[in-house]
């Protein structure tokens, strides 16, 4: 009822106002603007969180284990976690352990400048099975504070000025073994020769209750990133490091402890109408758990080394009243053979109307833990096939409104299937997925619709089933005086959910109140969401004068 009602007001108003502008390259195809928000769009809703900033797109969807992102897996267009592109300043984030790690990001969304999604269909990097999305930081020159304070004594303290930014964040939890505490540190800046240096620090440790297995769990993650760019050659070095207790209070029960390296480089060239790129990188995995059929016990910790490249280009050019984007990939792993990834975009404007199509092909290797965990509950399994997709989408664009049709053709699915009591990794099938997407904005409103349909032919107890909303609305409003964000959750398996967060300001102060009806929900079976919280922040933009 509450949707509908929102939909009626917003409808009922005078037509949208404000045009939108598609614009068309060679390296990122069709580019609408409901697919990005920037740096104004996080200060004005004042958002303290990056799992904030996914509130904002119907297309893309959080399974969340606790408050604040500690601990959640991205969904896009119906899709898993693990079929997801995560790229921070364009470096792939995607963690070769596993991908409940993805999201250990070393950025707040204080140090944004942008954050958009990507379908696969305009051709997207291999890693992105499904989509992905994209966080560029700011400089963070200017001095800001930011402080808070709320529910279940959590507390978060945020500061920049001269490239410099620092974060530190926790919670006594909403529930037993909830608890956290998160550290972010990053700087950036120009050496000289005209050498751009980015550097990023994430700590965050947890009460993983229930999180993966109905265990009182704990973790502890770590994330440091270091990149530097020169003349369009960008190098970087990432190192995630992991140490996972299935029972917190005994903490040798069952311990894994893994440690992943990431060193790559790239580059885009962009000469007229043709777009370039290439992509090398190495990873490493140091594992206490991970262990390959050839190695000895003695052998810890277990190493895996692979490497990677992908070589991309695209050429755009007009077909009388079309603008065309034919492009290829070629995508090469020392795990995988070398796979071919066709993309291709069109684009036409009929007056006040704009017509774009994407259709792609990708591919998504599978992780560390899928091939080679062994735990009480789990055993992998190292031959596993690289899942398969054939991404479509069809959108039609008029000023501030947009309407999507999207399909997903996927082969090889992965997923952990429950044999003799024990969860065994296997591909488990084939899945097709389609749905449509809608977007309207006006003035301060903006509204998006996503609807979800996913037919497959498999008949078995998985693991990890795709809790993705089939139905979902989102509504936002930004105004002189407060914020709001409105979701209608449709999650087969879970039920329905309605989540308003709303935020009042003024003078710097502010009151945000988060699931303000007090909603009882679940975006994964067992793991309740918070109810009602509060919390009283203050933003300061500028030096502090004593």
């Amino acid at each position: 009822m509450l949707p509908t009602i929102l939909i009626s007001l917003l409808l009922s108003m005078t037509g949208p106002q404000v045009s939108e502008q598609v614009t068309i390259t060679a390296s990122e195809g069709t580019v609408s603007p409901e697919n990005e928000i920037d740096a104004e769009t996080i200060e004005n809703y004042n958002l303290t969180s990056l799992q904030d900033t996914f509130v904002f797109f119907p297309a893309i969807y959080l399974n969340t284990r606790g408050v604040n992102g500690i601990q959640a897996d991205i969904s896009f267009k119906g899709s898993r976690g693990n079929q997801v592109g995560v790229l921070l300043n364009g470096i792939p984030m995607n963690n070769i352990q596993s991908y409940h790690h993805n999201m250990d990001l070393p950025v707040a969304p204080e140090d944004l400048a942008s954050f958009q999604i990507v379908p696969s269909g305009s051709g997207v990097p291999p890693f992105a099975f499904s989509g992905q999305v994209m966080l560029e930081t700011q400089d963070n020159r200017q001095e800001r504070y930011h402080a808070s304070w709320g529910s279940d004594y959590t507390y978060r303290v945020y500061a920049a000025d001269n490239g410099l930014s620092y974060l530190v964040e926790g919670s006594e939890g909403y529930r037993d073994n909830t608890d956290y505490h998160n550290t972010n540190l990053t700087w950036q800046g120009k050496l000289r020769g005209g050498v751009d240096v980015f550097t990023a620090f994430n700590v965050k440790e947890f009460g993983a209750e229930d999180f993966y297995a109905p265990y009182p769990s704990y973790e502890k993650t770590q994330t440091f990133l270091a990149s530097a760019r020169w003349r369009g050659i960008t190098g970087y070095a990432v190192r995630h490091d992991d140490t996972f207790y299935l029972v917190r209070s005994d903490p040798e029960a069952f311990r894994n402890d893994n440690t992943t390296y990431r060193t790559g480089v790239f580059q885009e060239f962009n000469r007229g109408q043709l777009f370039l790129s290439y992509h090398v990188a190495a990873n490493r995995l140091e594992s206490q758990n991970l262990k390959a059929a050839d190695m000895e016990p003695d052998d810890q910790p277990y190493i895996h080394d692979d490497q990677e490249a992908t070589v991309r280009g695209a050429w755009l050019f007009q077909a009388g009243q079309w603008t065309l984007r034919p492009g290829l990939g070629l995508s090469y792993s020392s795990r995988n053979t070398t796979e071919i990834l066709p993309f291709f975009s069109l684009y036409r404007r009929v007056g006040p109307v704009a017509l774009t199509m994407d259709a792609s092909r990708s591919v998504r290797l599978p992780d560390y833990t899928e091939l080679y965990y062994t735990s009480p509950n789990n055993q992998g399994n190292p031959g596993l096939q690289a899942e398969e997709s054939w991404n479509a989408d069809l959108t039609v664009h008029w000023q501030s409104l947009s309407a999507s049709v999207f399909y997903r053709d996927e082969t090889n699915l992965i997923d952990w299937v429950m044999r003799d009591d024990l969860w065994h990794a296997e591909n488990i099938g084939d899945a097709s997925v389609w749905g449509v997407e809608l977007n309207a904005a006006y003035r301060g409103f903006t509204l998006g619709y996503q609807m979800i349909s996913r037919d497959n032919n498999l008949d078995l107890e998985t693991k990890y089933t795709y809790y993705a909303p089939k139905n979902r609305w989102v509504l936002r409003y930004a105004g002189r005086e407060g914020t709001f964000v409105y979701q209608y959750l449709d999650i087969p398996g879970l039920g329905n959910a309605s989540i308003l967060d709303v935020t009042f300001f003024g003078s710097g102060f502010y009151l945000k109140v988060q699931n303000a009806l007090d909603e009882t929900y679940e975006t994964l079976p067992g793991i309740p969401m918070p109810g009602r919280t509060y919390m009283l922040g203050y933003r300061f933009n500028g030096p502090i004068r004593w």
